[in-house]
């Protein structure tokens, strides 16, 4: 497959930021990819996903060439690991779940974490103790407090995406690095939109934001 081509396209998309996102985006990318199991990928690393949707997700990774699996795997194994974080501590905090319990409704899968990591942050006594867990692990500088944590994953994320779109042009990382910019501007408008109907200063609102490009 001819990557640079798509890629090409892809940056020239891109380089229209002032421009939001077209609603057509995927559909325009998708008829670029000749083959229709990429197509289908990249639709599944943009979508809203719960755990089966993790499992699948996951599990058609895996049946992609190598340079896609080793230019994707840190994306999706990144967000699964920030996904079970931040379940765990909404599990505790708003809803009180023990620790067996909240072990198992997380995403049975594990990417920079172990299961010993994941067993103790699930035991966790409370947030504080949760946060020294978390201190100890490879996401260490992604959480500060546990509150925002949604604005920190996407912050995240955001970085792991230019990365490995930098890494591997000739890989769907690029398609899937500009999909999800858009995908964080549209948020951001929702965030902006909504702060400014609740009557929020600008500096407040700017604390959802996440930069995408």
């Amino acid at each position: 497959m001819n990557y640079a081509a798509v890629n090409a396209k892809v940056r020239a998309m891109g380089a229209d930021t002032e421009s939001p996102a077209r609603s057509d985006d995927l559909a325009r990318i998708s008829r670029w990819l000749p083959e229709k199991r990429l197509c289908d990928f990249v639709a599944l690393m943009m979508g809203e996903r719960d755990i089966p949707g993790y499992l699948y997700l996951w599990q058609r990774l895996h049946r992609l060439d190598k340079p896609n699996r080793r230019a994707l795997s840190p994306l999706v194994g990144m967000e699964i690991d920030l996904r079970n974080l931040v379940w765990i501590y909404r599990l505790k905090h708003f809803y009180g779940v023990a620790g067996g319990e909240t072990f198992g409704r997380l995403i049975p899968l594990r990417y920079r974490l172990s299961e010993g990591h994941m067993r103790q942050m699930a035991d966790a006594k409370d947030e504080k103790s949760l946060l020294a867990i978390i201190a100890q692990s490879p996401y260490a500088a992604i959480f500060s407090a546990l509150e925002g944590a949604e604005q920190a994953i996407n912050r995240a994320l955001t970085r792991q995406y230019k990365r490995q779109a930098r890494l591997y042009p000739h890989t769907l990382a690029p398609v899937c690095r500009y999909l999800f910019a858009r995908k964080m501007e549209a948020r951001n408008r929702r965030a902006m939109a909504e702060g400014q109907a609740q009557g929020l200063a600008p500096e407040e609102i700017q604390r959802y934001v996440v930069e995408p490009w």
